[in-house]
């Protein structure tokens, strides 16, 4: 990949968070689509209206990213399916692996996984390898938010000999490497996923840039930093104004991970912030949560930042990512370094993350009271409240978990936002 000259803070080299953002002529291109389509076949009763017009309606919206409108046009047609016997069986699998795809990016896994074995069923009944690959791919990536390795694997797996078997288009065999890929990395299997980047990456002329934001992805997992936070913002200002909303969300996500893992937090955060603002309305979780780990520091940096920087995007928005990303519970430690999923965490008031703040100095407790103006057995009583919600038990293990927690930060949001 190439990177970006001169220093990597220098002015010149920062990225804008509007190269994010959805731009208007791509929507409305999109609602010309929806309009043609509906005007073409207006008559959803027919046996070809009525599973034709929704699959092409719900393709169209989830090309560009709208979750919402994939939804209903999925929802709808399945509903008329019931009503025509004729109905095509590629067509119903289709459907439901639209489905499956928005109830994934919203965190419903469970009922994508339903989706995605029913769109299986349906289109391997019939000879599309095009369709019958996306929805192998669709299983694997639904397989995996479950945590269920060997199921994945085995999609994947199926997914690929179908395409040997068949004639699929350039674009599915790009979908095929990149949700290869993308799967291996959810696996934690980062070989295998440069494995398969490697010709999408390396190839003559355009690299999609899903591909690319992938790669950032590998590159943080194997610890790869050599021009990680220059090769970031490159990807970033090299986003096409057609983009997708999805391209835009993986490529934000993968691109502000890659600045956290350089040392640049403030760009990170902003990139992160804008990616959020920018998936709220749609609803995104899974493409942000596949992170765990690995971005969840992060997310808790903007969950704790003043209230000024939450204007763009809800707190319980956040929350839903964060719980997507870290589970329902956070693992705690006690001193006799025995895990407890018991207790959920706690949000810390204003008042107590800045004793926390000065715990993780040297500052006895009178003296942190003098610097907030407290007594000293307010400090105490706000100490004990900080213990408590993070469930530990010593000063050390309360810094301990603050850093981990993404707490601690000395550079916030606000800050972030100040600099660009």
């Amino acid at each position: 990949m190439s990177t970006l000259n001169g220093s990597p803070r220098a002015a010149s080299n920062m990225p804008n968070a509007t190269v994010l953002t959805l731009p208007s002529e791509q929507t409305k291109a999109a609602e010309n689509t929806f309009s043609d389509l509906l005007q073409a076949l207006p008559d959803l009763d027919t046996p070809e209206a009525g599973v034709t017009i929704p699959v092409r309606m719900a393709s169209s919206a989830l090309a560009v990213g709208r979750l919402g409108e994939a939804h209903s046009w999925s929802s709808l047609g399945l509903q008329r399916v019931a009503a025509i016997a004729t109905a095509d069986t590629a067509g119903i699998g289709q459907l439901h692996r639209m489905m499956s795809a928005v109830l994934l990016e919203w965190n419903d896994v469970q009922r994508a996984q339903s989706h995605a074995m029913l769109a299986t069923q349906h289109i391997g009944s019939q000879f599309a390898s095009d369709d019958l690959v996306d929805a192998y791919l669709n299983a694997a990536a639904v397989s995996a938010a479950l945590g269920k390795h060997d199921e994945a694997l085995g999609h994947l797996d199926a997914a690929r000999q179908s395409a040997l078997t068949g004639t699929i288009s350039h674009g599915t065999q790009e979908r095929l490497v990149m949700e290869h890929a993308a799967v291996m990395l959810d696996l934690g299997e980062l070989l295998k996923a440069e494995h398969w980047l490697a010709g999408l990456v390396h190839q003559p002329g355009e690299v999609p840039p899903l591909a690319e934001a992938l790669a950032l992805r590998e590159r943080v997992g194997s610890r790869d930093g050599r021009d990680l936070g220059d090769d970031a913002i490159r990807l970033l200002r090299s986003l096409r104004s057609d983009a997708s909303l999805r391209t835009r969300m993986e490529v934000g996500t993968a691109s502000a991970v890659a600045l956290e893992a350089a040392g640049r937090h403030n760009e990170a955060l902003m990139i992160l912030s804008t990616t959020i603002q920018l998936g709220e309305a749609e609803g995104f979780v899974h493409s942000l949560a596949r992170y765990g780990p690995t971005i969840s520091p992060l997310l808790q940096s903007l969950r704790h930042s003043g209230p000024q920087a939450r204007h763009v995007w809800s707190p319980a928005y956040l929350d839903r990512i964060i719980a997507a990303a870290t589970g329902p519970d956070i693992l705690r430690e006690n001193s006799e370094g025995v895990i407890d999923l018991t207790r959920p965490y706690e949000t810390l008031s204003e008042r107590e993350l800045q004793v926390l703040r000065l715990l993780s100095g040297t500052l006895s407790n009178r003296e942190i009271g003098a610097e907030l103006y407290l007594s000293v057995n307010t400090v105490k009583t706000h100490v004990k409240s900080v213990y408590a919600k993070l469930g530990v038990n010593r000063r050390a293990e309360a810094v301990s978990r603050g850093r981990t927690l993404g707490l601690l930060r000395t550079n916030t949001v606000e800050g972030a936002i100040k600099e660009f």
